[in-house]
């Protein structure tokens, strides 16, 4: 049986962190013409002592508010919460009749049928509403969950038991309302105005003739980002070629004297650099305009980060590879997300690399050129953890190929980017080479394409 030739007048969701499975199922399945209602099971905050200083056990009041601000912009209806507090959840027994008593105390919602979304639930809640729409006579409501890898609906009902055939995400109501901004939002963060643009995924949907040019913005503009393209792929291509040590040592020793000035730095990585790339006075150009804010040092990382970004939107942009660059929902260089809580507007971090999956999974890349430890690189899988929820996934890549590591193991500056990996398999981070990028980058999208 298909589902979607179904009709349902509501949709029943868990308050949780990971809000992105509540929202993808309700834009999935939400139907505006049947005036649908949507129900959120949410909690109570729990407050623990900790120093004679109480603090939030779980935040459901600010994932809830996460989830509402993120519908109303697209004009979903608010959830109707439905607050359950630590007594009611002692025994499936107490919870089932809270859940009754909402049929009670909201008549109207009464004959209505549902799509339960036990994504994300707590399991004694989930087990609770099965024994629910067993017992209580609402075997024509259907239960869903979501799963992630898969970009799948699963459905199970007390009358049709399993004979729901699973649902794929339909990507085509994705178009404007799953980007890095909903995904940021979704967690409780807000993104700056530069991710919110989306820029860099308008090049792309340019590029492949998806937008007009001047329709995403001024022609000018996806004009500078394909200049930049050019360069640092240029440069990118040259590096992996060659494996040229003297560029990375260069590149590493001006992290640690700061680039004293910057018209003989881009002189000196344009030499270095061209062995197999013809760079000119305009590449010069676009080198220092990408580069003018990194004066204060750490130049190398800069570099870099530009390298890899723009090498992974060149195999987004290759045509053999359209099924990949089909999967993404958003990519941004440099994103930055700041906690949107109304109790902590601390800055949180920024991700050099940012890829949402059209599954709603984060991809997010740290390009590291100086230094890095294992502590490092957990507090970065927590902060990935912090935006993305458990379908995030954090990949260090280390400014070196294979190809030099093999021909120079002893020296000081692979030595150096080796402790690196080290640190990554410690914190259980994946890594890549610089000359893996494409193949990890297609194995990696291979998972979302099926």
């Amino acid at each position: 049986m298909n589902i979607k030739s179904e009709r349902f007048d509501g949709i029943v969701i868990c308050s949780t962190q990971n809000q992105m499975v509540n929202y993808l199922t309700i834009i999935d399945h939400f139907d505006r013409e049947n005036g649908m209602e949507i129900v959120n099971l949410t909690f109570a905050d729990e407050e623990e002592s900790n120093d004679d200083k109480k603090y939030s056990k779980f935040d459901n009041v600010e994932w809830d508010k996460s989830l509402n601000n993120s519908l109303k912009e697209f004009n979903y209806p608010e959830p109707i919460s439905i607050i359950f507090d630590e007594e009611s959840i002692q025994d499936h027994e107490t919870i089932i009749n809270e859940l009754t008593n909402i049929f009670i105390e909201y008549k109207h919602l009464a004959a209505k049928r549902f799509l339960w979304n036990i994504t994300g639930g707590q399991r004694h809640l989930v087990m609770a509403i099965t024994k629910f729409l067993s017992t209580e006579g609402r075997d024509r409501d259907v239960v869903v969950y979501y799963e992630g890898n898969q970009k799948k609906f699963y459905y199970y009902s007390e009358c049709n038991g399993n004979s729901y055939k699973p649902a794929k995400l339909s990507e085509d109501i994705l178009y404007d309302r799953l980007n890095l901004n909903i995904a940021f939002k979704l967690m409780g963060f807000e993104a700056d105005d530069k991710t919110r643009a989306s820029r860099y995924y308008k090049f792309l949907q340019i590029k492949h003739g998806e937008l007009k040019n001047g329709e995403a913005y001024p022609k000018s503009e996806w004009e500078e980002i394909d200049a930049e393209r050019r360069c640092y792929s240029n440069l990118y291509e040259d590096f992996v070629k060659t494996n040229k040590l003297e560029l990375l040592k260069y590149l590493k020793d001006t992290n640690k004297s700061g680039p004293k000035n910057l018209d003989n730095v881009v002189g000196k990585i344009m030499s270095l650099g061209q062995s197999e790339a013809k760079f000119d006075s305009t590449d010069a150009e676009i080198f220092k305009k990408t580069l003018k804010n990194c004066c204060r040092g750490a130049l190398f990382g800069y570099v870099f980060e530009y390298m890899v970004f723009y090498k992974i939107i060149d195999v987004l942009l290759c045509e053999k590879n359209q099924k990949y660059y089909q999967t993404i929902a958003d990519i941004h260089l440099s994103a930055k997300a700041s906690s949107a809580s109304s109790k902590s507007k601390s800055f949180v971090d920024e991700f050099d690399i940012s890829i949402l999956t059209k599954s709603g999974q984060m991809i997010i890349f740290e390009c590291k050129s100086g230094y890095l430890d294992g502590d490092d690189l957990k507090s970065h899988h927590y902060s990935t953890y912090a935006v993305s929820g458990v379908y995030g996934t954090p990949i260090l890549i280390i400014p070196f190929t294979t190809a030099m590591e093999e021909f120079n193991s002893e020296e000081k500056y692979i030595i150096y980017y080796n402790n690196k990996k080290d640190a990554a398999k410690r914190a259980r981070v994946e890594f890549w080479y610089l000359n893996d990028i494409e193949t990890r980058l297609i194995e990696r999208l291979e998972r979302e394409a099926k």
